[in-house]
């Protein structure tokens, strides 16, 4: 995103800056509700003819059940890898909101406004989406 840039560019000359953490995210105000991400992702990649899996939810006990019985199965360099799963799936079931108010108010005085994620999420999965298309259709390459 041109604005992570931006900020960047414009910490970087800040040196009253040096030492301090700008917390360059969403905000809780703003984060990005993953069910609402999922659908969005969903809808965009039906619209461009890519198959959509179906979407099943399931209860995390139930998820790390099945992924313990069926790591039995995998090899060992798979089975280390799905191990760590339950920390991000704990990651992710609990509510992790970062707060950005003092950051988001530095830039906003330097003139650099962060914007929503449903502002720009089309074009970056656009952006995804083509460049998926164009690998799928080089000779040899499956979707």
């Amino acid at each position: 995103m041109d604005v992570v840039a931006r900020a960047i560019v414009w910490a970087s000359g800040r040196p009253e800056l040096a030492g301090r953490v700008l917390h360059l995210c969403a905000g809780p105000e703003r984060a990005t509700p993953l069910i609402e991400l999922r659908e969005r992702v969903r809808r965009l990649f039906a619209a461009r003819g890519l198959r959509v899996p179906p979407c099943i939810s399931l209860p995390p006990r139930v998820f790390s059940g099945m992924l313990k019985t069926a790591s039995r199965f995998m090899a060992a360099e798979t089975r280390r890898a799905v191990a760590t799963l339950p920390v991000f799936l704990e990651y992710l079931a609990s509510d992790q909101r970062f707060e950005n108010a003092a950051t988001r108010g530095l830039l906003e005085e330097a003139g650099i406004v962060v914007p929503g994620w449903a502002s720009y999420i089309d074009a970056v999965l656009g952006a995804y989406l083509r460049a998926k298309t164009a690998d799928n259709s080089a000779p040899g390459v499956q979707g």
